[in-house]
Order: structure tokens, then C-alpha cells, then sequence
């Protein structure tokens, strides 16, 4: 070990690796990863360290051993040495318990269980203006910034908070009669540089979006709510006050980056503008096209968009950086659009590209108590306490921490893929690839203790740590892994993964696929899932779905280290929209292992159906072959995309393969014959999202359905299924087919 690492006593050296929180006390593979949300505690690089120690541990007990053959032992000091280690281990156990309670004390405040203590806001109203001035200056105090009250007449009341960079002006209007009310005027930040001139944070306009209007927004909204005098006021506020701390927080991490450069430092504040200048650019582009394509006169539909193109850039919606919304469900498009009807006097910018106003997505999607579950976004963050995976440690016994779950044939496919950048496949958007924004950086200290950490830009789908993350499958894992560590790409053996130490652990599959991940993370993974699908006009019966679970792993997007915008919509395009799109497709349903189905909500399962009597219609309906089942049987399985082999359902001319795999959904299911009569065939449907498809009859493109069998098939009708597919009936595709055969 090296001298830095050297521990006071053996003890002290075992105590380092029995902390409670050292190791997950029940590791799974989903997060044994370097883009896992946890990966500034590593579990690998944890792992790696504790068969070090070992060894270390291990040598040293050897030399113990061979002394105490070889010289006399003094039976007092044994007995003394003895004595101090229990003393020593019994405060140990008591740190340890101590840790343990102050954990639990401390999960009101994790982000992710959403408690928080409610903000004190004073029963009688004379002293909310001074109360909420006390809390602005507490807010800059804990962020580390110095604050200044300056009262003026006429009610107006400025406040100074400083860092060293960064300069917030904050103008408040305090009215004392009738009723006490205090109002957000203006907020402007500004930058006081070492040279002695100060500059606009605002020099680089984006959209309607701006450092000022939002922390302006977020401090409005809380004197808003603190001085509505309802029942959750003070709950609704503690949340407003999570958000304001995070805002502050990450603007003095920027504050003293900023401060170590000099008047340079000024590119940790404008880079979000400059990035947005050029994602910009590329979503006009985009839209237009998309508009064209679409022969439509009003603004382009936002999901369908998103279905087609890139993500769709929000900077300043969760905080001081910059935003993608990746995919929006059927169910979260439509909240906007209700959203949208409910605040029409809110009009957009002539210039807004879809049909959801800016300032309607700001609102809904910028507060996580407002935002739709199947709004997918990623926020790209400048983190000071991540630890990117560099494989300069592991990489000597974990060649590639991603090959331990993948079949060698989907592998190899993997590795014949050279690293890309992102594609732009609509017509007349190929220019747009040589667009590029690198991110700002800085150099790794030479000496130090953290000479092995710096600054790095991650792009976090965890939503500040409010969740895991994304669920990928291991295919979609590897090509993010291509886009980021293109030189790590090399593999082991298959489902046999070395660890240091000479020990092997066999990975394959032990840990259930990803859609055991997606559906039921909590419970023993199945081979089968089944659910039932109700037509909401019951047009059709109720489907009875049976999905295969494939054997492929899942993992826990959480964040993933990036260098420039070209990255980031490269991994945005090369995976999560498709992935995205088909989780929320399964989460249509509730999906039970097979063995604890039911067959409808609240419906249980009939204990001898074949003892209830049929009636005269029911035996009419089975002689002349209109009988209406109870249920269609539809097995439903999800193939391991392919790089290179199209779909053995695609019609029409050889298409090149997408730049990305499309996600497909196969279905298939018994329907009629269409020469009439009672026999039955086979028929199978794939529904895809597929950006290349530009949508046929009424459909809008993004996805794709194609049927095989001997039903006669229009292009008329594959619209109306690719419509029926947007509006998030993926599996009602099966029942509608199942009603055009009867």
C-alpha cells in the first residue's frame, strides 16, 4: 500500500471497511455500474479497495503469526493488547449505532422520500415581511454568501447578497397597511471581477429563460405561498425552500470556480448561454423541418417532436444549468395540454416552435410536485463530489464493467460499432452535425489529497437524487458506454467477469432482466408477467396480455459524465428515447408474475367457470361463430435490438438501418380467418418507435406498426394504429385488429 494509505493499527484498518454505509447492504447489479447514481461511493471501486486491503490484512497477519514463533511472548502485554482491542471495538459498535441513528434522523430531509420539515412561517401576520427578509438573508448565509439590508422610503426595501463573483440585488415592496404583505419587485444578478468592471449575467439571452426570472419565479413563489395563510402553507413553502438552497448552492459552487480564474472566470456563468445559442440553433432546424414534413399550418405537436428529434433544451427550468426534456408519455402530454387550456390568457412567443406554451412546460415541469411521472429529463450539472469512472484502478481486474450481463453474439455486434456522435437523419439537418459546444473544464490539481477528483459536467436523470434513475436494458447501457468511454469497450469473458483476488462471480442473468427492474424492482424477478387491457369504449374484449421477460439485464441510469453538447445528444439520442418509450409503453398496464394474476381490476379469478351454465345466446353465438370471448390471449415479447439485421417485419424496400436501435414491441395473437368460418391463424403485430418513419394516413410519424398474417392491411388502417399507438394505447393495437377480423 502506499505510505498515505497506512493505517494507525490492524483494527483500525479492519473498522475502515465494517461501517454500516461502507458497501450496499444488498448490492445489485442494477447499480454495480459506473453511470449508477451512487457511483461518488462506487461500489466497484469500493470492492476494489477492500480485496487491496485484504491482501494487505492478510500479509500483515502472516508476519504476526511467524513472530510469535520466533521470539518469547510476554503473556501480560497479549492479555493488555487484548483488553485495549475490546475497549477500542466497543466504541466502534457505539460510533457505528450513533451513525446508524443520525441516518435515520437525516431521511426527512432525503430528497427522495419527499419529507421535510415545515417552514415556521409566524402565526400572526404583522411580522411576515420581516420574518421572510430574515429568511432571504438565512438562505444566503447558508450558501455561503454575505447579505445586506438597505431600508429605503416608500416601502421599498433592497438586499445585497454577495459571494465573491456573484452579486444578487434583491428589490422588495413591503406594504404595512390594511394587511401586512411583502412583494418580490426584481432580482439582478451581476458580477463584480477582479479588474473592477462588473457584467450582466444576462449578456446571452435564451428564449425566455434567464438566471434573473428564475430565481425571480422560485423566490416569488415562495412569498406567495407563505403569506397565503392555507393549510399545507408551510409544507408547500419547506419544498419552495429545497429548491432555493439547491439554486444557491450550485451558484457558489460556480462563485468559486469563477474566483480562481480571474476575470476569466466569468465562463462558469455565461457557458449556459453559449450552449444554448447552439442548441438552439439545432432545435429551429429541427422544428421546421418537422413542421414541413408534417404539411401542417399550426405549431408541431411537442410529443411528436420528441418522438422524431432531439431533446428539446430548457435551460434554467430545475436550476442555474441547463435542462433536456428527453420523452413525454401520452399522459404527461396530455397534462400540458390541459395545462395550456387553463391559462389561456398566457400566450406564447410568436416565435415558439409547438403547440405546449413555454411558459405552461416551465410551470408544470420545473417543480417536482407538479411535474407528470412520464416526463423524462435530464439536467446537466457541474458536480465537484462525483467521481467519473476512469478506469485507472479497476480497469487492471474489471476490463469492462458492463460485459458481465450480454450474450457474446449482441456483444460482438457492440463491438463492431465504432463510437458516434449524434445522427441527423431528418431532410436537410446533416449540416447540423458539425455543430458543437465544449463544456468548460478545469485542471486536475498536481499534488493534493483530491489530486484524483476535479470538476466534471454530468448529465444527472435522477432529478438531484429524487430517484434511481432511468431503468436501461444492457444494450442501451453499452452504447452510452461507446459514446463516453469509447477506449473501455473491450470485454471479458461471457457472463464470467474476473475480480481481483483470482475470484470469479458468475453475473449471467442471476439478477433478472430489465423489465423485472421496470415493473416489480422490489420482488423475485419472473419469467412471465401477465396483465389485462380494457378498451376504455369496449370496442373489443378485455386483452389478456402475457409478456415473455427477455433475457437481458437492467441497470439504473443515474448520471453520466459528459464533455461537450455533442455528447449529451448523443447519448440522449442513441438510447433514452427509445428506452424511455418503451418503459412508459409497459407501464400502461399492471403487470403481475405469472402465478398471482388477475383477470381485471377487482375482478378476481372464477373458481370452476365450467360449472356456470351457458345460456341459449351464448350456445347461438358458438354454432354460427360470433361468440365474443371473455378474454384474447395476446403474448407479447421484446426482442434485444439488433444493430445491423432489420425487422422481419419491415415491408417495402431495404431501409438502412437507424444510427440507433428501435425499440419494438411484439404481439401476437389468434384472429379469424378472413375467408370466414370458424378456423383461426396466427397473426402477429410490432409496434416500434421508429424516429426514421415519417407516419402514414393520419398518423404524425415517430412510431411505426406493421402487421403480419393474412389480415388485409391498408395504409389507411396502419395510420389509424400509429395514431392509436401516440395516444398511448400501445397495446390496444392488438384489440383493434382483433375487432377488424370479427
Amino acid at each position: 500500500m502506499n505510505a498515505s494509505n497506512v493505517e494507525d493499527t490492524l483494527l483500525a484498518f479492519v473498522q475502515r471497511y465494517t461501517a454500516h454505509d461502507t458497501l450496499p447492504a444488498h448490492p445489485r447489479s442494477s447499480i454495480l455500474h459506473p453511470f449508477s447514481a451512487k457511483s461518488q461511493h462506487a461500489p466497484l471501486q469500493a470492492l476494489q479497495q477492500l480485496a487491496d486491503a485484504s491482501t494487505t490484512l492478510s500479509s500483515a497477519l502472516s508476519g504476526y503469526a511467524s513472530g510469535l514463533h520466533d521470539v518469547n511472548v510476554d503473556s501480560k502485554l497479549v492479555s493488555n493488547l487484548r483488553q485495549c482491542t475490546t475497549i477500542i471495538r466497543g466504541l466502534h459498535v457505539s460510533e457505528q449505532d450513533t451513525h446508524r441513528r443520525v441516518d435515520a434522523l437525516m431521511k426527512r430531509f432525503d430528497v427522495k422520500s419527499g419529507a421535510l420539515y415545515e417552514e415556521p412561517i409566524p402565526l400572526d401576520r404583522d411580522y411576515i415581511p420581516e420574518w421572510c427578509m430574515s429568511r432571504i438573508e438565512t438562505w444566503g448565509t447558508k450558501a455561503g454568501m454575505e447579505s445586506f439590508t438597505e431600508d429605503k422610503k416608500d416601502g421599498r426595501v433592497t438586499m445585497v447578497l454577495g459571494g465573491k463573483v456573484l452579486v444578487i440585488d434583491v428589490e422588495l415592496t413591503v406594504q404595512r397597511t390594511p394587511v401586512p404583505r411583502i412583494e418580490l419587485t426584481s432580482i439582478k444578478t451581476s458580477h463584480a471581477l477582479p479588474s473592477g468592471t462588473s457584467s450582466g449575467v444576462n449578456a446571452l439571452a435564451e428564449r425566455s429563460a434567464s438566471l434573473d426570472e428564475m430565481l425571480y419565479l422560485t423566490w416569488r413563489k415562495y412569498l406567495d405561498v407563505v403569506q397565503r395563510n392555507e393549510t399545507d402553507s408551510a409544507i408547500q413553502a419547506a419544498h419552495v425552500v429545497r429548491d432555493v438552497h439547491s439554486q444557491l448552492t450550485y451558484l457558489m459552487k460556480l462563485d468559486e470556480l469563477a474566483s480562481q480564474e480571474g476575470d476569466k472566470g466569468i465562463r462558469w456563468f455565461s457557458d449556459v448561454g453559449l450552449m444554448c445559442s447552439v442548441a438552439e440553433r439545432i432545435l429551429k432546424t429541427e422544428a421546421s423541418v418537422v413542421n414541413s414534413l408534417m404539411q401542417r399550418s399550426q405549431p408541431v405537436p411537442l410529443d411528436v417532436f420528441l418522438n422524431r428529434t432531439h431533446a428539446l433544451p430548457l435551460p434554467y427550468l430545475m436550476g442555474p444549468s441547463m435542462s433536456f426534456l428527453i420523452h413525454l408519455s401520452p399522459l404527461a402530454y396530455y397534462t400540458l395540454v390541459v395545462s395550456q387550456k387553463r391559462n389561456t390568457q398566457r400566450e406564447a412567443p410568436p416565435d415558439w416552435y409547438f403547440d405546449i406554451n413555454p411558459l405552461v412546460i416551465r410551470d408544470v415541469l420545473s417543480s417536482r410536485t407538479t411535474r407528470p411521472s412520464g416526463a423524462t429529463i435530464a439536467t446537466l450539472t457541474l458536480s465537484t463530489d462525483y467521481v467519473p469512472f476512469n478506469g485507472t484502478q479497476a480497469s487492471e481486474n474489471i476490463s469492462d464493467p458492463f460485459a458481465f450481463l450480454a450474450p457474446s453474439e449482441l456483444m460482438s455486434q457492440l463491438e463492431s460499432t465504432e463510437a458516434k456522435g449524434p445522427s441527423f437523419h431528418l431532410p436537410g439537418t446533416s449540416s447540423l452535425s458539425s455543430l458543437d459546444h465544449t463544456l468548460p473544464e478545469i485542471p486536475a490539481p498536481s499534488q493534493g489529497p483530491n489530486v484524483s477528483q476535479r470538476p466534471c459536467w454530468i448529465l444527472d436523470f435522477t432529478d438531484g437524487g429524487a430517484n434511481n434513475g432511468i431503468v436501461m436494458s444492457h444494450t442501451r447501457m453499452k452504447e452510452i458506454q461507446r459514446i463516453v468511454l469509447p477506449d473501455k469497450a473491450s470485454l471479458g469473458g461471457a457472463g464470467m467477469q474476473q475480480f481481483p483476488g483470482g475470484m470469479e462471480m458468475q453475473m449471467m442473468y442471476t439478477a433478472g432482466s430489465w423489465v423485472d427492474l421496470l415493473l416489480l424492482p422490489n420482488d423475485p424477478p419472473s419469467e412471465r408477467y401477465i396483465a389485462t387491457y380494457k378498451s376504455p369504449s369496449g370496442s373489443h374484449p378485455p386483452l389478456r396480455l402475457r409478456l415473455k421477460s427477455p433475457e437481458e439485464a437492467g441497470f439504473f441510469l443515474g448520471k453520466v459524465p459528459v464533455k461537450s453538447l455533442r455528447e449529451v445528444l448523443a447519448i440522449l439520442e442513441a438510447s433514452l428515447s427509445y428506452q424511455c418509450w418503451v418503459n412508459e409503453a409497459l407501464r400502461t398496464c399492471d403487470w403481475l408474475p405469472e402465478g398471482r394474476e388477475i383477470v381485471g381490476q377487482n375482478e378476481p379469478v372464477s373458481a370452476n367457470p365450467e360449472s356456470e351454465d351457458a345460456t341459449e345466446e351464448e350456445l347461438s353465438a358458438i354454432l354460427n361463430g360470433s361468440i365474443q370471448p371473455a378474454h384474447v390471449p395476446v403474448n407479447v415479447f421484446i426482442p434485444t435490438p439488433s444493430i445491423h439485421s432489420p425487422s422481419p417485419l419491415d415491408s417495402g424496400p431495404s431501409r438502412q438501418p437507424a444510427p440507433s436501435m428501435p425499440s419494438r414491441i411484439f404481439m401476437r395473437l389468434q384472429v379469424r380467418d378472413s375467408g370466414g368460418g370458424t378456423s383461426s391463424s396466427s397473426l402477429t403485430i410490432s409496434v416500434a418507435h421508429d424516429r426514421d418513419n415519417h407516419g402514414r394516413g393520419k398518423s404524425m410519424g415517430g412510431v411505426r406498426v406493421d402487421v403480419a398474417g393474412t389480415l388485409p392491411y391498408t395504409i389507411q388502417q396502419s395510420g389509424e394504429l400509429e395514431e392509436l399507438v401516440r395516444r398511448g394505447a400501445v397495446f390496444g393495437v392488438a384489440g383493434r385488429v382483433w375487432k377488424w377480423t370479427t
